[in-house]
């Protein structure tokens, strides 16, 4: 998971979290979980998965996104957060399209020099093996 309740606790403040989930943290584990799954969707195609650190801006992204999960109500397209996960998605979009980087290592083609190789025992039809046929 790209950030934790402690996360979302520190952005967006403890109370709106209680308000949000009536003190479930089963729902914020759940929408965390969700927003993960979305981000690695966008850059699966661009990074190695699982990430061996996560990126700041990963974690900030995470903590939109996993609040925008939390509201059940459809949120005017003005509201706090809906304009932040929709700027979430448009980033992630980037990074899907290359044109944003998380400043990890990306996809690379293993560097290797892969030939094809064929040996035999020897031609079974040889000068030498032929016996004058040849």
């Amino acid at each position: 998971m790209y950030c934790t309740q402690a996360d979302l606790e520190s952005r967006f403040g403890a109370d709106e979290l209680a308000d949000l989930t009536l003190g479930d943290t089963a729902k914020i584990v759940q929408a965390i979980e969700d927003a993960t799954a979305l981000i690695n969707g966008y850059i699966a195609g661009r990074c190695q998965l699982p990430l061996p650190t996560v990126p700041a801006v990963l974690v900030s992204l995470c903590a939109d996104i996993a609040r925008y999960r939390l509201y059940d109500e459809v949120l005017d397209a003005e509201h706090q957060a809906a304009r932040r996960y929709q700027s979430a998605i448009k980033y992630l979009e980037n990074v899907g399209t290359g044109r944003l980087s998380l400043g990890v290592p990306e996809h690379q083609a293993p560097s290797s020099n892969n030939t094809a190789e064929f040996t035999s025992a020897g031609s079974v039809f040889a000068r030498d093996k032929s016996h004058g046929f040849l």
